[in-house]
């Protein structure tokens, strides 16, 4: 079937016109099987920099890690060069 748009009078479902039935049934489960469009996907450069981005937002604001809070500032000091060095590298 083809994909045509929320339900709204519905909670979480959707409008999925279908070929068997010609009409439009409203689903609250969808699969996607692109064919013809690929779905986009992230390359390895892409991951390294949103996990890096991951890193300097939880050393930014060490009190919502408790990860974070047995590292000295030493450690803290390096992991943020060592992010900020990947970082200029990366882009």
């Amino acid at each position: 079937g083809w994909y045509v748009g929320p339900a709204l009078d519905s909670y979480r479902c959707h409008r999925v016109w279908l070929w068997e039935t010609r009409s439009i049934r409203i689903v609250d489960t969808l699969a996607w099987f692109p064919t013809k469009t690929p779905l986009p996907q992230a390359n390895t450069n892409d991951i390294i920099l949103a996990s890096l981005q991951t890193i300097i937002q939880a050393l930014q604001r060490p009190g919502q890690s408790q990860m974070l809070q047995a590292v000295d500032d030493t450690h803290q000091q390096a992991l943020k060069q060592l992010t900020e060095l990947i970082t200029s590298i990366a882009t």
